[in-house]
């Protein structure tokens, strides 16, 4: 993918480290979301970068077998068998759902929420699992770059607002 060779760094040093989560935290019942499960899979908005990568994904696939079904209650790249049709390309948050998250909590103490279905186990001790604050700091500081390269807003946009009837409207601001 032309201009994604960083973005692409980022998504290797993710998969690295939902290994290591996985490794420290799973119960070894389940590895990756269940075949037709799609809890997590709402409509939701990514950065440019990462739209120039589904755009890209999409257009070296064929636009007519990505497809998918735009509406308010569910992902517009969920096939109607809950399968998803940009998985190799899926943004960072539709990577990171269901994998412990760590957060801050009212109190200033890290707390973990992750997908039961997922056969992740409770901490034993300290929290394990994805600080999405500094992934998000890279991910951001990633897509200022790409962004000033092009001359275009870091703006978010929906991601639903891919899709090929809407593609003419989105190119110009990720090519």
């Amino acid at each position: 993918m032309p201009g994604l060779r960083k973005y692409r760094v980022f998504l290797h040093d993710v998969r690295i480290e939902l290994d290591r989560i996985e490794r420290l935290t799973a119960s070894g019942s389940s590895r990756g979301c269940l075949p037709g499960c799609a809890d997590c899979c709402s409509p939701i908005t990514v950065l440019p970068v990462e739209a120039y990568a589904v755009v890209t994904h999409a257009e070296s696939e064929g636009w007519g077998r990505i497809g998918g079904t735009p509406n308010s209650d569910a992902c517009a790249f969920l096939s109607e068998e809950h399968v998803c049709a940009i998985y190799q390309a899926r943004p960072f948050l539709c990577r990171t759902r269901g994998y412990p998250i760590l957060h801050l909590n009212g109190d200033g103490e890290w707390e973990r929420d992750a997908c039961k279905k997922r056969g992740f186990v409770p901490d034993a001790g300290e929290p394990v699992g994805l600080s999405l604050e500094t992934w998000n700091a890279r991910l951001f500081r990633l897509n200022e770059e790409f962004c000033a390269k092009r001359g275009i807003s870091p703006g978010r946009i929906r991601l639903r607002d891919l899709l090929p009837s809407q593609n003419a409207a989105m190119s110009p601001t990720c090519r």
